[in-house]
């Protein structure tokens, strides 16, 4: 069956698997490593912008400084970042790409719309495979690495990186779904066409992240020094992101697309609560006499679901830009669909000489501040000590 493509649609098809090429060609300029946070180059910060380029569409996402996130494909990504709409994206694009805009019509036969849909059909069936397969593997991954975990008290440098951290023994010890590996490597790879490198291997803290039904769906993990420090690996590649280090902190690969978060502790009575890292949310707990989850970043916490019966829930937000964004959204969504359950934000204090500081950074300063005053009565433990049982 003969068909005749319009431009556009060559376009996006001669455009899939290449769009860092052109979108260096246009001026745009993105992060060298996929799912690598960076500045965003069409409205700045620093690691509000991720590069994915799922299937070779040049997908990202970037979360617009705390407003409305912005996500799409090439196209959409050249129209953030140049301000351009969708037909000056496709032109520029083809013309980077020399497809001939007067050869094929704008105008698609019937024949035409259904090689397209055939072609589609296809693709999606493809995908679906290939989406399956990765999933697969994931779950592999992860039942490998937890079949490999031990109880946190047993792996010392991940135990005393906790302690150091200003978390009390009971808090660590009566957390749930957190676990230690004795020797996890760190992979590091440049590029998604490239080779996975071996930069080490170091205890980690393990995060099991579950959905809201209790099933595992992927790992976070954090990898540890011996001498009970988070691991600072140099970054490679320094001029890929604006940090000199590679990330200490990593999730695996989810084993399924569904919302996912680390329950830490069962609620009290009808009192739960949320934050998003491990060591924040039980600092937050610590502090708050109130059970806490974590939600693992900003954008996860937006999607969080409390557990069914409770009623007062609060969410331990981070003070900058995405935390709020994150915590405002949640308490929004929650409104409408549990509209007779009390939502409450709670942001820390504000602590001398940090920007921005968490409810981990307040513990870490209490602590401090207690001890610089030899009170004696409070230097162990924090002002407030929690109550729920474990």
């Amino acid at each position: 069956m003969a068909t005749t493509h319009t431009w556009v649609d060559d376009t996006k098809e001669y455009a899939r698997g290449h769009w860092r090429e052109i979108l260096v060609q246009l001026g745009v300029e993105v992060p060298a490593m996929s799912h690598k946070h960076g500045a965003c180059p069409g409205c700045g910060g620093t690691d509000r912008f991720r590069f994915d380029d799922k299937g070779g569409r040049g997908s990202f996402i970037c979360s617009n400084g705390g407003g409305d996130p912005v996500a799409g494909d090439g196209f959409k990504l050249l129209e953030h970042a140049k301000g351009w709409r969708f037909m000056e994206a496709a032109r520029r694009v083809a013309d980077v790409l020399g497809v001939d805009r007067d050869a094929t019509p704008l105008m698609p036969t019937r024949n035409d719309l259904l090689e397209r849909r055939r072609v589609q059909l296809a693709r999606a069936i493809q995908e679906e495979d290939q989406d399956a397969e990765k999933k697969e593997r994931a779950r592999k991954a992860v039942n490998l690495i937890l079949s490999q975990c031990v109880p946190l008290k047993h792996v010392l440098p991940v135990w005393n990186y906790l302690q150091h951290r200003g978390l009390l023994e009971r808090f660590i010890a009566g957390a749930e779904n957190l676990m230690a590996h004795p020797g996890l490597t760190y992979y590091y790879r440049p590029s998604k066409d490239a080779k996975f490198q071996t930069l080490g291997t170091f205890p980690a803290l393990i995060g099991v992240c579950k959905s809201a039904s209790g099933q595992v769906v992927t790992l976070h993990r954090t990898w540890i020094t011996p001498g009970g420090r988070k691991v600072e690996l140099p970054d490679p590649d320094p001029n890929a992101s604006q940090s000199l280090f590679l990330p200490s902190r990593k999730l695996m690969t989810p084993m399924d697309d569904v919302p996912y978060h680390i329950p830490l502790y069962a609620p009290h009575g009808e009192k739960l609560g949320v934050a998003e890292g491990i060591e924040s949310a039980v600092a937050a707990a610590m502090l708050n006499d109130v059970p806490v989850h974590s939600a693992i970043d900003s954008g996860k916490l937006i999607h969080y679901a409390p557990t069914v019966g409770v009623q007062h829930f609060y969410i331990f937000a981070d003070p900058d830009p995405a935390g709020r964004h994150g915590a405002e959204c949640l308490r929004d969504r929650l409104a409408i669909e549990r509209p007779h359950m009390k939502v409450e934000i709670r942001y820390p204090p504000k602590v001398p000489g940090k920007l921005n500081a968490d409810w981990n950074d307040v513990l870490l300063h209490h602590q401090q501040a207690t001890a610089d005053a030899e009170d004696t009565a409070f230097s162990n433990e924090p002002a407030t000590i929690i109550k729920f049982k474990r």
